[in-house]
């Protein structure tokens, strides 16, 4: 059988002969033949010729004017549009060039888009015609969108027929909910219609991000979407390159939208990158369900790790000029602050990624994100402003922490999060309380014997750490209250801070006799010396009146310098037991 009577798949394109140089002249050649990017340069160049053609000079310097251009140039958008359909079904029923389809099918799409924006000035002005085209507008994107299809033979699921048309109408219909807003609720009152419309414009991304949740049950199914596509595209390039497309144009809609819908002349735009905030985190829902479809790893690793860059850019600094701050204004009147927004919507993210079986590390970013809105208020534009104002997302995280300590018991650093999270929780609640005073010294006591019993329950590198921090912690407060007067530290008596100094000595000395860690023995040996020095000091001061006081402090000073050389060789005589295994040997042998 010879070359030429070999059948091609219906569904598969020739290949294309190979060029005859290898020169860089060749190379770009076959990148040009092979990805054909004239279609879309075609489009760029048309849409800007039109532009300077039905540009209406007298509209432009006055913004109350609509020229008759604007009904000329959609009915050109239309026939430029039904040109690209056309084009697309003849290249794929008579030449079957996939690769060509491809870009004429997402330039249409783009230009579609295109003429929902034509219609802005009109739908600003309250033009009577303006509905009507953009009602018009979304009929023909769909009877065009359904021609093409089916003269394509191209298999569109309706699990992504569905939200394309839904995109479809968010871009066509959702200015005529700033036309109301503008001009039937601003007929009413200005300030009201004014303060409507603004909040509708930062609404957009919101109402994206609703219709970019109607794709998850196709990225549910994976590559099984693309199962009888009819067409050489392969998973993902086909049917996600679409909606890649539509993502742009809202990314791009919602800017113009600040500039079109904003009651001034010119073209400058107060869009902010907040705005978007609520359309990328469904948008990582999307892409961490296709990795998840297919085990993909970094996918969803990159799905749940990218959205993280909302926080930082949330942070808008507090606003100077007028128009910024009417945004934000509302934004924190409605919303609270855009940080506020941000946190809660990658908590969702979170928490659907932790219940969709995410990364390992989902549970840890779903805790420090709960924890970090406690110091976010509504009015938190820059770090400068954060502080603690509500302790229930710290109740949260500290449930979080417990319930991921019971999975996983061996491991301390839940159990430790969460006493530590519990404990800014109290510390927030009974702010300026009896909890809080003589410096805090309650709080601090409570952590430094959380941290000993870590050390004494779990025995990683963690626990020990935490161990030896106790260790310095006790020995700083209880030198401190010796030397520096206990009475003015924490409002002691010296009876009673007497008693708090033996007592701070049996903790240390108890999880000395559980763990036989020598941090904790050291810690108890320089408390208990601590102790004794203090006792030494009030007797000293009692003796003063008796007579050859200095030898009293003399002998007081000798008692306790033996019993810390006792302590001293005790704690090496462990260390050399533990390097030679052997006991250290009996009194009397």
């Amino acid at each position: 059988m010879s070359s030429a009577s070999i059948p091609i798949p219906p569904d598969e394109s020739p290949p294309l002969p190979p060029l005859a140089t290898a020169s860089p002249f060749g190379s770009l050649a076959k990148y040009i033949t092979n990805h054909n990017p004239f279609y879309p340069l075609s489009a760029v160049f048309i849409l800007l010729g039109l532009h300077g053609l039905f540009h209406d000079e007298e509209a432009a310097r006055n913004i109350t004017e609509v020229g008759f251009n604007n009904t000329i140039l959609w009915l050109v958008f239309a026939g430029y549009s039904i040109v690209l359909a056309a084009t697309a079904v003849w290249v794929v029923r008579w030449g079957r060039i996939w690769d060509d389809a491809r870009t004429l099918l997402l330039t249409l799409v783009l230009l579609l888009v295109a003429m929902s924006v034509n219609c802005d000035k009109p739908i600003s002005l309250h033009v009577p015609i303006a509905p009507y085209l953009l009602a018009g507008g979304l009929a023909f994107a769909i009877v065009l969108s359904e021609v093409t299809l089916r003269l394509t033979r191209i298999h569109f699921p309706w699990c992504l027929r569905v939200p394309m048309y839904l995109f479809f109408s968010l871009f066509f219909l959702y200015p005529l909910v700033l036309d109301h807003s503008l001009n039937v609720v601003g007929l009413a009152d200005n300030a009201a219609g004014l303060r409507q419309t603004l909040l509708g414009v930062m609404l957009f991304p919101a109402a994206a991000g609703l219709v970019t949740l109607t794709l998850l049950p196709a990225a549910w199914r994976g590559r099984d979407v693309a199962v009888m596509r009819q067409t050489p595209w392969i998973w993902p390039a086909y049917p996600w390159s679409l909606f890649v497309a539509m993502g742009i144009a809202v990314v791009l809609r919602a800017f113009y939208l600040t500039i079109s819908f904003h009651p001034r002349s010119g073209t400058v735009s107060e869009f902010a990158p907040y705005f978007l905030t609520p359309f990328v985190i469904p948008v990582a829902m999307v892409v961490f369900e296709l990795g998840r479809s297919v085990g993909y790893r970094m996918t969803q690793n990159l799905a749940l790790a990218v959205p993280l860059v909302c926080v930082p850019l949330s942070l808008t600094g507090a606003p100077v000029a007028i128009p910024e701050a009417n945004f934000l204004h509302l934004h924190a009147e409605y919303f609270g602050s855009p940080l506020q927004v941000a946190l809660v919507g990658l908590v969702a993210l979170h928490v659907y990624a932790l219940f969709r079986s995410g990364p390992a590390w989902t549970i840890d970013a779903l805790i420090g994100l709960t924890a970090l809105a406690a110091v976010v208020g509504p009015h938190t534009f820059e770090v400068e402003t954060f502080g603690p104002t509500n302790g229930l997302p710290l109740l949260a995280a500290t449930a979080l922490s417990i319930w991921q300590g019971i999975r996983a018991p061996h491991h301390s650093r839940y159990w430790i999060l969460g006493a530590g999270l519990l404990l800014l929780a109290t510390n927030t609640f009974l702010w300026n309380t009896l909890w809080t005073s003589s410096r805090g010294a309650i709080p601090w006591h409570l952590a430094m014997i959380a941290m000993l019993a870590a050390s004494v329950i779990w025995n990683d590198s963690l626990a020990r750490m935490l161990g030896q921090l106790a260790a310095a912690m006790a020995v700083a407060f209880v030198f401190g209250a010796a030397i520096l007067s206990a009475r003015s530290l924490y409002g002691l008596t010296p009876p009673l801070a007497m008693t708090y100094l033996i007592g701070m000595a049996f903790p240390f000395w108890g999880a000395w006799w559980m763990s036989r860690q020598r941090d904790h023995l050291t810690a108890a040996i320089m408390v208990t010396t601590a102790a004794g020095l203090y006792l030494g000091l009030l007797a000293g001061s009692l003796l003063l009146l008796s007579r050859n006081p200095m030898a009293w402090a003399s002998v007081l000073g000798g008692l306790i310098c033996f019993a810390a050389g006792l302590a001293v060789s005790a704690r090496k005589m462990r260390m050399t037991s533990e390097l030679t295994n052997e006991p250290p040997p009996m009194t009397g042998e």
